[in-house]
């Protein structure tokens, strides 16, 4: 009777000792999980950042870029007219006489 009455308090002890382990797992578990829900979020919010830089300098070369062009643009317009100008002063030069032209080329 004693033996089976010791084995019984094992028993229950034994018992007692895994309820308590897994209620101590399962506070882990409910203590782990907010936290996991925290990181998740502080990550979302980082990519989105990560993501806003990225757009907003992918703009500003898109601006840049812009700019660049025109400014091209703009050289060649001039680059044009510099040329013109040199065509019709070498017309001038051509319908000067020599004496001209040397007294022009002195200066």
């Amino acid at each position: 009777v004693a033996r089976v009455h010791q084995a019984e308090q094992e028993r229950l002890a034994r018992e007692q000792a895994e309820r308590e382990r897994a209620e101590r797992q399962a506070a882990e578990i409910y203590e782990f999980l907010p936290q996991e829900a925290v990181e998740r979020e502080r990550l979302a919010r980082e990519a989105a950042r990560r993501a806003e830089e990225e757009r907003a300098e992918e703009e500003r070369e898109r601006l840049e870029l812009e700019d660049l062009q025109e400014q091209c643009k703009e050289i060649e317009v001039l680059e044009k007219l510099v040329n013109r100008r040199k065509r019709v002063v070498s017309s001038c030069l051509d319908s000067l006489s020599p004496v001209q032209r040397a007294r022009i080329a002195v200066e």
